[in-house]
């Protein structure tokens, strides 16, 4: 079995298990208010400067609560309540594999983030990992540090600077008042404006918004209602690790896996050992 086949086994016991449960799980949180596209560039191998990733995520702002997550995400769930009335056949499945089956989010981009939900000031972050849903709840400080004198014109936005630690990292943004949005990407806001770009001063993760757009139509911030199992943020970031651990080992033993091209096995092995750079470091 190649990696990219993998990947698309993964994707299918994505779409079997939302399948079975769709029309249980996508409850209206908040209306959407603004959307925001931003690519998030990141550099996956903390130890190699050319293991450059890229994807496109968005940031649904309703009136109290928002959502970043992938953009293939996102468009996944219209498909998923779209057929959540299909029962989980072939068929039924056949119909969504026809228009995601193309869609493959890097594992650093797959968790939801809400903020202000459950309740104000919080930060809901969940993930499908190991055959388990995470759910953090937390109340991330962000003491930013406001940079007179450095402004800057960034897609096409007067932007001031702030600074800010994070999770084991240091971070520079650039705002707009231009959009007076308390909003970020990621867990990310707190500043008088919308964050237009932010990066790790190593620059080794970095978002930048890509548009903004106004609602104009009724529609809504879904959760995904689960069995989650709480833990802490530190706690998510070393199951995410051991994720990637126990997949190396997989891969290494053929557990399962019918690898008969060593090409394909050294490639995949490397692929998942350079999964090491999450944004939150602990």
């Amino acid at each position: 079995m190649k990696y990219t086949d993998l990947k698309i086994t993964w994707l299918v016991i994505f779409l079997i298990v939302n399948l079975q449960v769709s029309s249980q799980v996508f409850i209206p949180v908040d209306k959407v208010l603004y959307v925001c596209s931003y690519l998030y560039e990141f550099q996956q191998d903390s130890n190699s400067n050319t293991s450059l990733k890229s994807q496109d995520m968005t940031l649904q702002i309703g009136s109290s609560v928002s959502r970043f997550t992938s953009t293939n995400n996102l468009y996944n769930d219209s498909i998923l309540m779209l057929y959540s009335n299909e029962k989980p056949t072939a068929a039924g499945f056949g119909k969504i594999w026809q228009q995601v089956g193309g869609n493959t989010t890097h594992p650093f981009c797959k968790p939801n983030i809400y903020k202000n939900y459950p309740a104000r000031n919080q930060v809901l972050f969940t993930d499908y990992l190991n055959r388990e849903y995470l759910k953090v709840v937390e109340n991330p400080v962000f003491n930013w540090q406001l940079k007179p004198g450095a402004d800057t014109l960034v897609s096409g936005y007067v932007c001031h600077q702030a600074t800010a630690r994070f999770a084991g990292r240091e971070y520079l943004a650039w705002f707009t008042t231009e959009i007076p949005i308390q909003e970020g990407p990621y867990k990310f806001h707190g500043l008088p404006g919308l964050i237009v770009h932010l990066r790790d001063t190593k620059d080794q993760h970095r978002f930048t918004l890509t548009s903004l757009r106004k609602v104009g139509y009724n529609s809504h911030i879904h959760m995904h209602e689960r069995d989650f199992r709480q833990i802490t943020a530190r706690e998510y970031a070393k199951a995410l690790n051991a994720s990637f651990a126990m997949l190396y080992n997989r891969i290494q033993q053929e557990n399962g896996l019918a690898i008969s091209d060593d090409e394909q096995k050294a490639r995949a092995l490397q692929t998942t050992k350079a999964r090491n750079n999450f944004i939150e470091k602990y």
